[in-house]
C-alpha cells in the first residue's frame, strides 16, 4: 500500500463486492510508476 487511505478512494474496499472489474487499472499503474521513479532517486541520492 502506498498510503492507507483506499477505503475512502475505493467504496468496494475489502466488502463482497471488491472485484477486478472495479479496479481502475490505468490509475494503479500511474502510482505503480511513480512510486517506483521515487525509489530510484532515493536510490542514486
Amino acid at each position: 500500500m502506498v498510503t492507507d487511505t483506499a477505503l475512502f478512494r475505493y467504496g468496494h474496499y475489502h466488502t463482497p463486492e471488491d472485484k477486478p472489474v472495479h479496479v481502475d487499472y490505468d490509475r494503479m499503474a500511474r502510482v505503480g510508476s511513480g512510486a517506483a521513479r521515487v525509489v530510484v532517486e532515493l536510490a542514486n541520492e
